[in-house]
């Protein structure tokens, strides 16, 4: 059978970029573009807004699960529309797309309905932070988990510095988004990131037969990680004294200097802050980080598969 066909009745199945099933009282979103890793774009978020809009106002619908073909969950924004709002020197479109994501991702959040992330594949950046918002998240021995985008010079900006925050504390918040460490499942639940472990499923309607899933009572104590709880993005001596930063210097050093210190600014000055100030805060920082030579420099590095060379600047 063709990955994830739907072949069962109950599911008209028509590709799209992002597709809404029902079946019964469960409801199934599922980017449907693993030839772009389900990336983010304009066009996506706009779609997974109307199936959202769909799925949300049906009564039948108890329970939402959120679901990607092919390799990635999401794998993040779309690369190529930053590049060309940045050389368009069109950043209030970045803004707007952002804030728009945002804006979903709090309607999610916010939902009476309960909301399931199935992480089978790769979950980075935006697809994180979508999975963040959800009410639960399982995941599979092929999740990979990671905020990547102070390696390509910017930062999360959906929500990954902020609703981290809330759930893993400060000092995982900051060790996750700083490093871009890529965790498994495994390592994931220890922190309290995912809420269960499960096989991978044959159908996404498969899912209907997970039991009760219970929220992480919080992440597992005396994480090392937690000892990233002062890093403010400067490779110091003070910094570099904590064991734990130290072993991770040669990660540190590959990240864009002023999307790692703005990102840890951002954790520290919105752990302060309820979640909606929190996140207009991130909002507020996107025309300057995206205006830096190293975010075009990160950014371009990954559609050209090479190594960014940040300058600082």
């Amino acid at each position: 059978m063709k990955k994830w066909g739907f072949s069962a009745p109950n599911f008209p199945k028509k590709l799209d970029w992002v597709s809404a099933d029902i079946y019964e009282k469960d409801a199934f979103i599922t980017f449907e573009i693993p030839d772009r890793m389900n990336a983010l774009s304009e066009e996506v978020v706009a779609r997974l807004e109307e199936k959202w809009s769909e799925v949300e106002k049906n009564p039948a619908v108890k329970r939402v699960f959120f679901l990607g073909r092919g390799k990635a969950f999401v794998a993040g924004a779309d690369i190529k529309f930053f590049l060309e709002s940045m050389k368009a020197n069109d950043y209030r479109r970045i803004i707007e797309f952002t804030a728009k994501g945002q804006k979903l991702l709090a309607r999610i959040a916010t939902s009476s309905k309960q909301t399931i992330a199935y992480l089978n594949g790769l979950t980075l950046g935006g697809g994180l932070e979508l999975a963040l918002s959800c009410q639960y998240r399982v995941a599979t021995k092929n999740a990979v988990l990671a905020f990547p985008e102070t390696g390509i010079g910017i930062y999360p900006g959906l929500g990954g510095t902020q609703r981290t925050t809330r759930l893993l504390g400060k000092g995982i918040a900051k060790y996750l988004v700083s490093t871009g460490a890529m965790i498994n499942s495994v390592k994931a639940l220890t922190y309290g990131l995912v809420d269960k472990i499960i096989d991978p499923v044959e159908r996404p309607y498969d899912l209907q037969k997970l039991s009760e899933i219970s929220a992480q009572p919080g992440k597992a104590p005396n994480q090392p990680e937690e000892k990233f709880l002062n890093f403010d993005g400067n490779l110091n001596a003070a910094a570099m004294a904590e064991p734990i930063v130290h072993a991770n210097e040669k990660l540190l050093k590959r990240k864009a200097p002023k999307a790692l210190a703005l990102a840890m600014r951002l954790i520290d000055e919105g752990q302060s802050l309820s979640l909606e100030d929190g996140l207009n805060l991130e909002l507020k920082y996107l025309e300057e980080i995206f205006k830096t030579k190293d975010a075009y420099t990160g950014l371009n590095s990954v559609i050209t598969k090479s190594r960014p060379e940040f300058q600082g600047q």
